[in-house]
């Protein structure tokens, strides 16, 4: 899991990842079971199924070339809607986020959904200037009160967000406090593997990434699995991207 090296010719925001994101379910066959993880303007897809690489032997790809209607040079954090979940207008959509601003981006049809808003002004009882990750449990192998439920994170903190209803569930908690044995400050990301998909030993369980460490998180109960782990050569888990990027051209500088 060394996404240090990995990401080191890459315009980068300092961290390891920078966000996840999933296409809506149904939407695009090529995009079943597959994660999108973003650095910076850069991102690549890891195979869920497999918990691999999908193209191991190519450069990531420039997230402008791929997205052409995305406005940001880099996601903090994204958010898509289980399938047959919440209003008619999620329908489809994936929301990125980027500072106190956020997009939804059309799924099915491949196109910028809504131009640049203010989180605060779309949704005023969302209690963060800003997002750092999402987390929705995998809905096949999740605690009752987690179901329909997105968990959002910002600093030392994290909130539940009703997905059937696209309203505040419960305000702010420390993260130390929802998840015992959570052993970091934060969340940078999280790699969501649903129980259905694969036979690896991350099927089920949810990748919570900090800085240059992780933990494994068990979605039913939700409980610690393991870690801290590095992310580096020796990690005891298939998320080993150092050959992926060798043929990035390095800027020489981080943003």
């Amino acid at each position: 899991m060394n996404f240090e090296s990995l990401w080191s010719q890459v315009t980068s925001s300092g961290k390891p990842v920078d966000a996840v994101g999933y296409y809506y379910e149904g939407t695009q066959s090529w995009a079943e079971n597959m994660a999108y993880l973003f650095k910076g303007n850069n991102f690549f897809r890891w195979d869920l199924k497999e918990n691999t690489a999908l193209e191991r032997s190519l450069p990531p790809k420039a997230m402008k070339e791929s997205w052409t209607s995305i406005p940001f040079d880099r996601i903090d954090a994204c958010l898509t809607w289980p399938a047959g979940v919440g209003p008619d207008y999620t329908k489809n959509l994936m929301y990125m986020f980027s500072g106190d601003k956020y997009i939804s981006y059309d799924c099915a049809k491949q196109e910028l959904h809504s131009q640049i808003r203010d989180i605060k002004d779309a949704r005023p009882d969302f209690p963060f200037d800003a997002l750092d990750a999402t987390v929705i449990f995998p809905q096949d192998s999740c605690p009752d009160y987690a179901k329909n439920i997105a968990y959002m994170f910002y600093k030392d903190e994290y909130i539940k967000w009703d997905l059937t209803t696209d309203s505040l569930a419960v305000g702010s908690r420390k993260i130390k406090d929802g998840f015992p044995g959570y052993p970091f400050d934060g969340l940078d990301a999280a790699i969501v593997f649903p129980s259905s998909v694969g036979t690896h030993e991350a099927k089920g369980k949810i990748i919570l990434i900090r800085g240059s460490r992780y933990v494994v998180w068990n979605s039913k109960p939700s409980t610690l699995f393991s870690g801290p782990h590095d992310l580096n050569l020796e990690s005891p888990h298939n998320l080993n991207f150092e050959s992926l990027w060798s043929q990035v051209t390095s800027s020489g500088s981080e943003e």
